[in-house]
Parts: C-alpha cells; sequence; structure tokens
C-alpha cells in the first residue's frame, strides 16, 4: 500500500505498515530468553479454551466448571388489580352524568330568565 499526496491540501500523508511494526515487535519478543518458556501453557484465546490448546500437556492450573447460569433471588410477584364491579362503575357514571345534565338545565333557565328579564 502507498500513500499519495494531495498538493491542494499543503499536507503529506505518512504510511506505516502496521503489520510489519507489530510483527517486528512480537519477533522481537519471542527472541528474548528471559521472557520465553518453552513450558508455559499457551492459549490461543483468552476467553475460549479450544480443545487443542487444553491437549498441550501443561494444564494442572486450568479449572473447568460446570456453567450455572444468573438466578433471581425470589421470583418477582405481580399484584392482582382487583377491579370494581363494572356495573356499579357504568351506575356511578350515569348517576352523574345525569346530575351534571340537570345542573345544566337549571343554569339554561337562569340565564333565560335573566334574558327575559332586560
Amino acid at each position: 500500500m502507498s500513500a499519495t499526496r494531495d498538493k491542494s491540501q499543503k499536507f503529506t500523508f505518512l504510511y506505516s505498515n502496521l503489520y510489519q511494526i507489530y510483527r517486528t515487535g512480537r519477533e522481537q519478543k519471542l527472541s528474548r530468553p528471559q521472557d520465553r518458556d518453552n513450558n508455559a501453557f499457551v492459549v490461543s484465546s483468552p476467553r475460549v479454551i479450544k480443545a487443542e490448546d487444553f491437549n498441550q500437556g501443561k494444564h494442572e492450573h486450568l479449572q473447568i466448571v460446570k456453567h450455572n447460569p444468573v438466578q433471581f433471588l425470589s421470583t418477582p410477584e405481580i399484584p392482582h388489580i382487583q377491579t370494581a364491579n363494572p356495573l356499579e362503575s357504568l351506575k356511578k357514571n350515569l348517576l352523574e352524568l345525569t346530575e351534571l345534565h340537570e345542573r345544566l338545565q337549571f343554569m339554561l333557565h337562569e340565564l333565560e330568565d335573566l334574558i327575559k328579564e332586560e
């Protein structure tokens, strides 16, 4: 891969091959004898132990346990909502509507009387 320069922008692009930098760093790390342990257990991924990694021979420090999913401390209780008798609520609403109707009729009669007096 190469870098290009846009002459209208007045700056240049610098390209570095990151894989090459990574590879040289890894080779330098592996070339140092004090860091390298031939008997060490090497795992390809920190989260998953593959069968080929586990069968390398040096796996005494690993413990395999059965997975237990997280359990709730107690089951949530849903309160039962008790509704009133629907007929009673309909009767109550009907009474309120009739009272309001009577009040409105009374107010209309009062307004008519006031208009007639003038």
